[in-house]
Formats: C-alpha cells, sequence, structure tokens
C-alpha cells in the first residue's frame, strides 16, 4: 500500500477494506483522509470508530490500482481485505475460506439495510420527480357513480384501511366531486383489506391509451446468462409511491359508504398505470449492469458478491434520491437461486418455479 509492505487478512465477510491506525501512519505516503460516512459495525453490533477513508495505491501480484480503504482507531486492530477489493484485485474466494451464503446474505442484508434506512424504513414513499398526469381529453365529461354497497362485516375494514390511506397522504376527503368510482373492496389471505376502484365504468373510458411497451418476460429472462448470485427487491405499493396531478387526483376519486376521497397518488386499476410506472421505473434505473425491472418487482443479476453489492448500491442510491422506499420482508439478498415470474433462476440457468409447476396440474382458473 503506497510503497508499502502490509499484511491484510482476506475476509468475504467484510464489506470494506479497514487498517489500523498504527499500519496507516507506517505507510510511507500516508493518504488524506476524509470523513467517513458509512457505518462499520463489529460482528456483536457495536458501532466501530474511524479516522477517515482515504484512497491508496495498492499492489498485489501484477495489479495496480487505487482503491478506497477505511482507517480504524487503536493499534489493536487486524487488517482486513474486504469484498470492495476482490474484483479489483482478481480476488476469488472458494473452498475453507467461503462464507456460508446464507452467513453472507445476512452480512449484505444488514449492510445494505443499515446505509440506506431510510429506503427500508417502512413508510410510504413520495417520488421526488414530477407528478403524473393521465392526459384527460380535453372536452371530457366527468362521470359520477354512486356508492355501492358492501358488506356489513367489511365497513369496519374497509374505514380502518380509509383512516390508513389518509395518514399516509394517498387520499383526502372531498364533499362536491366531479368524477366519482365506487371501491371494489379484496379481502387477501391475510384478513387485510385491499380497496381497489372499478374505473372501468369511469375514466378509463376517455383515457388514451399509452404507447411503452411493456417488458417481455422471456426477452428479460435471455439476459442473465453469466449470472451467479442475486437479489430481488419489491417496491411498497409501487403505484402509490408516485403522486398525480390535481387533475389526475380529481379524475381518480373513489366513492365510499364514508364519503368521496380524492386520490393524490397513482391508483391500480388505472388502465395506463401500468406503462406510466413501468417506463418511470425504467428511466431511473437505465445504466445500471444486470438490472432488471418489471413493475415493482427488480431483479438484480451479478457474477459475484461484490458486483452484486456494488449494483444494489448503485439501485438503493438512485432510490434514496427519488424519494421511493421498499419493502424489506419481501426484499432477497444474495442468493444463488431466486425465483422471479414463475421462473426459478440459477447459475444453471432457467426451471419452471414449482408453484407453477404444481398450479399446471392443479389450477382450477384465474381466482
Amino acid at each position: 500500500l503506497n510503497s508499502t509492505a502490509c499484511c491484510l487478512e482476506v475476509d468475504s465477510g467484510a464489506a470494506y477494506t479497514v487498517i489500523s491506525a498504527s499500519c496507516f501512519n507506517s505507510l510511507r505516503r500516508k493518504p488524506n483522509l476524509e470523513r467517513n460516512t458509512i457505518i462499520l459495525r463489529d460482528y456483536q453490533g457495536n458501532m466501530i470508530e474511524t479516522l477517515g477513508t482515504g484512497y491508496v495505491r495498492v499492489e498485489y501480484k501484477n495489479v495496480h490500482k487505487t482503491l478506497p480503504v477505511i482507517v480504524i482507531k487503536g493499534t489493536r486492530v487486524v487488517n482486513l481485505l474486504g469484498r470492495n477489493w476482490f474484483e479489483p484485485l482478481n480476488i476469488n474466494v472458494s473452498g475453507i475460506n467461503q462464507v456460508h451464503n446464507a452467513v453472507l446474505n445476512n452480512v449484505i442484508q444488514t449492510e445494505l439495510e443499515s446505509e440506506f434506512a431510510e429506503v427500508f424504513d417502512g413508510t410510504l414513499g413520495v417520488f421526488r420527480g414530477p407528478p403524473i398526469s393521465l392526459n384527460l381529453p380535453r372536452d371530457v365529461n366527468p362521470i359520477v357513480c354512486k356508492v355501492r354497497k358492501v358488506p356489513f362485516a367489511l365497513r369496519p375494514l374497509i374505514e380502518d384501511e380509509l383512516d390508513r390511506l389518509q395518514q399516509q397522504g394517498v387520499i383526502e376527503p372531498v364533499t362536491h366531486p366531479r368524477w366519482a368510482t365506487p371501491i371494489v373492496p379484496v379481502v387477501k389471505a391475510s384478513n387485510e383489506i385491499r380497496l381497489c376502484a372499478d374505473y372501468r365504468i369511469t375514466v378509463n373510458k376517455v383515457l388514451r391509451p399509452e404507447t411503452y411497451p411493456i417488458p417481455n418476460v422471456q426477452d428479460m429472462l435471455a439476459n442473465l446468462a453469466g449470472g451467479r448470485v442475486f437479489a430481488k427487491l419489491d417496491l411498497t405499493q409501487a403505484y402509490q409511491q408516485l403522486t398525480v396531478d390535481d387533475e389526475a387526483a380529481e379524475a381518480q376519486t373513489i366513492i365510499t359508504h364514508k364519503g368521496a376521497f380524492r386520490v393524490k397518488r397513482l391508483q391500480f386499476g388505472i388502465s395506463n398505470a401500468p406503462q406510466i410506472f413501468q417506463q418511470l421505473i425504467d428511466q431511473r434505473l437505465q445504466g445500471i449492469p444486470g438490472v432488471m425491472p418489471y413493475f415493482d418487482d427488480i431483479l438484480v443479476v451479478a457474477k459475484d458478491e461484490a458486483q452484486l453489492l456494488g449494483r444494489l448500491r448503485e439501485v438503493l442510491t438512485r432510490f434514496r434520491e427519488d424519494g421511493l422506499k421498499l419493502k424489506k420482508a419481501k426484499c432477497v439478498f444474495n442468493v444463488h437461486e431466486i425465483e422471479f415470474l414463475g421462473h426459478k433462476i440459477s447459475s444453471r440457468g432457467l426451471e419452471p418455479a414449482e408453484e407453477k409447476n404444481s398450479s399446471d396440474h392443479s389450477s382450477t382458473g384465474p381466482k
């Protein structure tokens, strides 16, 4: 390091390369240190104090690279060569030194959830870009429908969901709506309720079709060659992270037994919503290799853990900048086999997912 011989222990469980203060002071040329913005913790979860981050000239075998290193306070610190140096130095760890994938998966997940805490905080995101417009025709005549009766037993669930959506800023009450679409309550297996709206009889009648193409699943899966490790990210209430303009919010108004509510976020059931969302997420993740968004699911493919971590960081950085949030419980990090769009994906290639196989024999039709 900077023309000084140093001994570092290769540790695939460490995301970053770190050296002790004494090792740093022994360098012939000490780099300038900048404030370290990365939170480091030991295996017990205790925070590790750092002096800062600097760049050193690394010579390893026939490789010469300038790479970042974090300097740890104290002299009795083991110098660790972490995963961020593996790819630049062409290091591959295998056999007895390889960390079990389940452990490494947990390390990567914990690290990313700490570094991008606001992306995983469980709240509903608000996209920081311009609001979505539905581009309604200028001469459109608004349609107002009457409220539909719902089973009395569902009313408390509907009211709870309306309260939750108001607290999230998705809806707000309105007294004299120009548009009104009846709701269609859907009870999920968890006994929670999803409030859909029957936009087929209102705004969808007048919307102009969007021309943006939805990705072809087979074309996406054909681009997986070389993938050995995988991750999958899931956006929380994906459409509802996108705000809409006043005209669209008015057109999406729902009518319930508790009155009318103006919907300020993009709604599931709007005929153009899939194309609008897919185009936005494609644009926001454009240029990151190995990243394949399909609506609210994002597959990330890489050849090794270091490359995967780098690509995940880039995705999460953009989401943080955009104000978008992920559902932590549905995200999967650093696995060698993953299910995506009805297929099991691994380094061996594609196989039908087990659920899909069983449904081929037992399905009774759409539900």
